[in-house]
């Protein structure tokens, strides 16, 4: 059988001794308007008392600090899920992209200037030939020559820019 309090006293008693803020003038109006059931004999069950206690404000610091605590985890988790959400979208929109994306672009990108590169070599080695024209005094204007189209090919390697930003994964 349940637990049952008596009278109003001791259900009262018993909600003050567990910690809760609640007038023996609260407590007695609540019965009168219905919020707290009587048994036929006047005695209460400790479920119905138990339940009208979820109601009320609490004495115990414990009760209050576990409130908080689950407040602040609430907030931090939905804080979380805003996060996850703004990024999603700024993902959508093209403002992020996966790491092995943006890995595969950039390997992509340099196979193709090292192929230019390679392929620029061939072209152009007749014309460094005669710009040395066997003389050694000549490399200056090789080295100019060759600086000269290496920036033609940085140049075409750097025509895309990127907002990088690097967020795990």
């Amino acid at each position: 059988m349940d637990k049952r309090f008596k009278n109003r006293a001791e259900a009262l008693k018993y909600l003050q001794e567990s910690g809760f803020r609640i007038k023996k003038s609260k407590f007695y109006s609540d019965i009168q308007k219905g919020f707290i059931v009587t048994n036929k004999d006047g005695t209460f069950d400790i479920d119905v008392i138990n339940n009208y206690s979820k109601t009320l404000k609490s004495n115990n610091k414990d009760v209050s600090d576990l409130q908080e605590k689950k407040l602040k985890k609430e907030i931090e988790r939905l804080t979380q899920q805003v996060e996850k959400l703004q990024f999603e979208n700024e993902k959508e929109r093209g403002k992020y992209i996966l790491r092995s994306e943006f890995e595969r672009e950039i390997g992509s990108r340099i196979a193709a200037f090292d192929i230019n590169l390679r392929n620029m070599f061939y072209v152009y080695a007749s014309s460094w030939v005669d710009i040395l024209q066997g003389n050694d005094k000549n490399i200056s204007f090789f080295l100019e020559d060759l600086n000269l189209k290496l920036d033609i090919a940085l140049d075409e390697i750097s025509k895309t820019n990127f907002d990088i930003q690097f967020n795990g994964g």
